[in-house]
């Protein structure tokens, strides 16, 4: 089985100009950072000055906070993880959305099967409508309302993964239906999954390889044991232990700083994404994470259609020419 693939935001930090004025700079700085690096993600506030930059370690997000901070003063935040929701179970719910009284092109009904996957699968959709189905336009419509609407969660405000989305029928209006209108279905459609979907916080979990002395293993084993890492196996060769684990990545921030303190310098550390987990599975997610979450502030989201938009929204980086 080969092994998962390793998310390009498994950590995150929110970041900010430290003065107002610096808005404009900020956001041309941001732009060249997302086209510059593209193991960055980065997914700016239309509405504040904040952005947050999501990559897949710690290593990755200090190198574009130290990037963007050259001669613009930042705000940074700490390194958080960038959790994950997904389905407990297999819901049909049909949705109507019908706008403004007498407004054109406020009028759709979906009725949408939603199921949970396996682990690592991620999301698709399909239109298994019967017969002559809607207009392309409008299944369009619906696609696209359910990748924005699970892009902002459910529980907590963190992208759904490992569900299919299957549209099994839908009605629209002469003259009082669009792509719009069918989104805002599919998106509330979406949205009665908080309370019969039965949603799960799912966080991302590593496998750890730690090599050292005879002497130190002890230590490094209660370490682990104090991080909620689950010891997988352990192999002796002369004096030299090798130790395989798995363990919450939210709890192993600073872990490489640590283990050369308990070790002085020398342990080896080796670590990889292993998958995703229920966090129940593992430790309570603090409650601070969830406050947190830049995407919590979208978890009670308007899905007005103007305000139903993706995360990412840049300016187009600045030309060289226009600076000198």
């Amino acid at each position: 089985m080969p092994p998962p693939v390793t998310p390009l935001d498994l950590v995150e930090r929110a970041v900010a100009p430290r003065s107002p004025a610096d808005r404009e700079r900020f956001a041309r700085a941001l732009a060249e950072l997302a086209a510059a690096d593209p193991s960055l993600i980065v997914r700016a506030d239309r509405e504040s000055d904040e952005a947050v930059l999501a990559g897949a370690d710690e290593v990755v997000l200090q190198r574009a906070v130290d990037a963007l901070g050259r001669g613009l003063p930042l705000v940074a935040g700490r390194p958080r993880v960038a959790y994950r929701e997904t389905l407990g179970r297999r819901v049909e719910v049909d949705h109507a959305y019908e706008g403004q009284t007498g407004a054109s092109g406020a009028v759709a009904r979906v009725k949408i099967a939603f199921e949970p996957t396996g682990r690592g699968s991620g999301y698709w959709f399909e239109d298994r409508i019967v017969g002559a189905g809607l207009p392309r336009p409008f299944v369009a419509g619906v696609e696209r309302g359910l990748a924005l609407a699970r892009a902002q969660g459910l529980l907590a405000g963190f992208p759904v993964i490992d569900f299919k989305a299957a549209l099994l029928d839908g009605a629209a209006r002469q003259d009082d239906s669009s792509a719009e209108a069918f989104a805002l279905a599919a998106a509330g459609a979406f949205q009665a999954l908080r309370d019969r979907g039965e949603p799960i916080l799912l966080e991302p979990v590593m496998s750890l390889e730690v090599a050292a002395h005879g002497a130190d293993m002890s230590a490094i084993a209660s370490d682990l044991e104090r991080r909620g890492a689950r010891v997988m196996a352990e192999f002796v060769e002369g004096e030299e232990r090798t130790l395989t684990a798995a363990a919450p990545l939210a709890n192993l921030f600073g872990y490489a700083a640590r283990l050369d303190a308990i070790s002085s310098g020398r342990a080896s550390l080796a670590m990889r994404f292993r998958g995703y987990q229920p966090v129940s599975m593992t430790a309570p997610v603090p409650a601070s994470a969830l406050a947190e979450s830049p995407y919590a502030q979208m978890a009670d989201q308007d899905f007005s259609w103007p305000n139903l938009i993706p995360p990412r929204d840049l300016p187009a980086p600045a030309d060289p020419a226009n600076d000198r």
